[in-house]
């Protein structure tokens, strides 16, 4: 699986019929510190490609781990990108933009889509989730839109809400099952 290319001097390997550098990538116990969790969590784990270098060290792609960050959620993804970029240019300042690529890449495949409303969004959970979890996913929504009211926003989706929420001022129980009630109703679901 490994070969040392003599005229480069860089340790290539190759995965799924086409060399990559490895150099770049950081071993086991780095991916565990840039990630923020133990080495032994990252070394259970059935799922993990590793690329073995030498008889003992295990390499991670910057692909895998910015997929386990968002996974993991122990540190920031700006932060764990960053961290990769670094160790990248640490060992050969050449590798940088291949492995920036690599990151950018990952980042594009693993990001979620966030378009639409929250109506739209619970439309969508209600036809895809079971009942229970679906009613999970409404308070939450609906807990952090009523917190984003108070705070003085006004929501673009609720055309009802045409003044900003003081925030001098307490919102009232009542005012809080209205914009429930107005949300659960654009989204078709009985209150």
């Amino acid at each position: 699986m490994l070969a040392w290319q003599e005229d480069l001097g860089t340790m290539t390997t190759t995965k799924l019929g086409h060399a990559v550098d490895v150099r770049g990538w950081p071993s086991l116990s780095r991916a565990a510190r840039i990630l923020g969790v133990s080495a032994s969590t990252l070394s259970r784990r059935r799922d993990l490609e590793t690329e073995s270098v030498g008889l003992q060290e295990l390499r991670i792609s910057p692909t895998a781990i910015i997929i386990l960050a968002r996974e993991y959620r122990r540190r920031v993804l700006d932060e764990v990108a960053f961290d990769l970029a670094e160790y990248a240019r640490a060992c050969d300042p050449s590798l940088v933009d291949a492995i920036q690529a690599e990151i950018d890449q990952a980042w594009a495949k693993s990001a979620p889509a966030v378009d639409g409303s929250p109506t739209e969004f619970l439309q969508t959970a209600r036809a895809l989730l079971p009942e229970k979890l679906f009613r999970q996913v409404e308070h939450a929504l609906l807990s952090d839109v009523f917190s984003r009211g108070v705070v003085g926003e006004v929501l673009p989706s609720d055309p009802d809400l045409d003044q900003p929420v003081s925030k001098k001022r307490s919102v009232t129980p009542v005012s809080r099952s209205r914009v429930r009630r107005r949300v659960r109703r654009k989204a078709g679901v009985r209150a």
